[in-house]
């Protein structure tokens, strides 16, 4: 019998803040800076303020694997 585990692939990085994205929210996105594609679980969010503001942000996506 083949069992099946989950393993998590994350990469951390900076984005302009959106205002409606937080931690735990499961966001679709492309960030292929990251090589990251398809339903994003935002781990960890920190805010930097200056002209703007900026997000470094960690994410994980699911990687389904067969063993």
């Amino acid at each position: 019998l083949a069992e099946r585990s989950v393993v998590r692939r994350e990469r951390t990085y900076k984005r302009k803040w959106w205002p409606d994205v937080g931690v735990g929210d499961v966001v679709r996105g492309s960030l292929a800076t990251v090589r990251l594609e398809g339903d994003l679980r935002i781990e960890r969010q920190q805010y930097a303020c200056g002209a703007g503001i900026s997000v470094t942000e960690r994410a994980s996506m699911e990687v389904s694997t067969w063993t």
